[in-house]
């Protein structure tokens, strides 16, 4: 098992590396429904899936880092981390999370993944993922950061600045602009095309 999880990250780090350009995202499109068909076959299926379903995540978590722009107050200086911060995740996505950016870089910046288990108003991340599947409690936890410099995704396709979604099979994506825009962020036409529903911006 170790093996397979071991292989099913260094061919992730393959494709993101990929991932620099629209077409590279295309790729990860077809690479999350091909993966659900190979890589899982050789697992019981219910787990296999639960455990590639958390590695493309982590993966897309990675990339949408490219696709954002932050404001430049966001950062404490020219040399600061860029945090990417899990708030429900298990063990087992935190360290394929982990796997997936090591070495890798945001605009030079190094990546920093912190586990929090609290959120303030301004919690220091620039990317928040909340893997809760409860929606009023992901709600909560959204809103306390609203206003804030930060990329919110959540597991509920419709909350969060980036919902996933499963859509014919593949992990997806829905972004709300007009959320990121009271954040404070700019989300690349790129991005915005490749979402399957996006709630403008005013």
């Amino acid at each position: 098992m170790k093996t397979l999880i071991f292989k099913r990250v260094f061919v992730l780090k393959i494709i993101v590396s990929w991932l620099s350009s629209l077409i590279s995202f295309k790729l990860l499109f077809k690479f999350s429904l091909i993966a659900w068909a190979t890589l899982a076959f050789p697992c019981h299926a219910a787990a296999a899936n639960e455990t590639l379903e958390d590695e493309v995540k982590a993966a897309y978590l990675y990339k949408f880092s490219s696709y954002v722009d932050w404001p430049s107050g966001a950062f404490d200086s020219a040399n600061s981390p860029f945090k990417l911060c899990v708030l429900g995740g298990n063990e087992r996505f935190n360290a394929t999370l982990k796997k997936i950016v090591q070495g890798e870089s945001v605009n030079g910046r190094t990546i920093e993944v912190n586990q929090v288990n609290t959120l303030e108003k301004d919690p220091g991340c620039h990317i928040l993922y909340i893997g809760i599947i409860d929606p009023q409690q992901s709600a909560v936890l959204i809103d306390t950061v609203r206003g804030s410099n930060v990329l919110t995704v959540s597991d509920n396709a419709y909350q969060g600045i980036i919902g996933f979604t499963i859509t014919n099979n593949r992990l997806r994506f829905n972004i709300n602009d007009a959320a990121a825009a009271e954040n404070g962020l700019i989300i690349s036409s790129r991005l915005l095309k490749l979402a399957v529903n996006v709630k403008k911006r005013g």
